[in-house]
């Protein structure tokens, strides 16, 4: 299985990094740490995404962080 992330998705990411970075690069940080747990799970479990509505060959992953957490 092949494994994208949607330029869609690398700007949020960035985007929330760089708003945690002005608040707390510790939480910037961890934020990221989180992330990338997330790409790893779905790397080792690819079914663990949801199917996407408007992309149903793709799948997405939530990653709970902060307060959702």
């Amino acid at each position: 299985m092949k494994f994208v992330v949607l330029p869609e998705a690398e700007h949020d990411i960035d985007r929330l990094y760089q708003f945690l970075l002005g608040d707390s690069p510790l939480a910037a940080q961890k934020a990221m740490l989180a992330i990338d747990e997330g790409f790893a799970l779905l790397r080792e479990s690819p079914q663990l995404g949801v199917e996407m509505d408007d992309r149903p060959e793709y799948r997405q992953l939530f990653v709970p962080f902060g307060k959702s957490a």
